[in-house]
Order: C-alpha cells, then structure tokens, then sequence
C-alpha cells in the first residue's frame, strides 16, 4: 500500500491553508493548490481531481480536470490515482490508456488497479 510522505510536499504549511479554504471558499483556494500541484504537490493533485470529479458543483464540476489532476498524481506515481485515471479512460472506452493507467497502478500492488487489468485480459480490450 503506497503511503503518502508528507515531508515530499513543496509547502505543507500552506497546502494545510488550502485545504481547509477549499470546501468554502474553493474559488480562493484552487490557484493555490493548482500551483502546488504544478511543483510536485501529491496532496495538490489529489485533492483537486476529488474536487473537480466530486465536490464541485455544476457548472464547476469538470472532469476534464479531474482527469487533469490525476493525471499528475499517476505521474507522482501513485497508484489510486493510476487506478481513477484508468477508470476514466475505460468509460471513454479509450481501452489502451486504461490498460496503461491499470498497469502503473498494478506495478505499485494496488489491488483494484489490478482487478481491473485483469478484465482488461478477460476481455481482450486495450492489449496489443
């Protein structure tokens, strides 16, 4: 199981500021953990995919960014957003990026990542 490594964070002081601002005041806090996000930011990352794929509401809710985000957190190399970013994917039936996603986050031993490749094979869909 991946655990996050707090001291990994650009600016802990300030990613704790903007996560306590962001379910009220989500319009002052999104630049900020945007720009954490783009320095390495793994928390960032997270916390704006769950934003933007299950916190915002309509017209804000996006899950192109979402998709965005964790996008990022899949490049930091963890696996539960490997795992949400192949989901994505696999509902667009863009079947050789899901199989991708699932793959990182099955290298890492995240169990639902590796379910879901295993489908992926069931099904042959996103194999070459």
């Amino acid at each position: 199981m991946y655990i996050q490594d707090w001291k990994n964070e650009p600016d802990l002081d300030r990613l704790r500021d903007l996560y306590a601002k962001l379910e009220n005041n989500p319009f002052q806090a999104l630049p900020g953990l945007k720009e954490l996000a783009e320095q390495g930011s793994l928390a960032s990352a997270l916390y704006l995919a769950d934003y933007f794929m299950n916190q915002a509401s309509p017209p804000n809710k996006n899950e192109d960014q979402a998709k965005y985000w964790y996008a990022k957190a899949h490049q930091y190399g963890y696996p539960q957003a490997s795992y949400m970013l192949g989901r994505l994917y696999y509902e667009e039936n863009q079947y050789q990026l899901a199989f991708e996603a699932f793959s990182k986050g099955a290298e890492k031993g995240y169990a639902p990542a590796i379910y879901r490749l295993a489908k992926l094979y069931q099904n042959g869909e996103g194999i070459n």
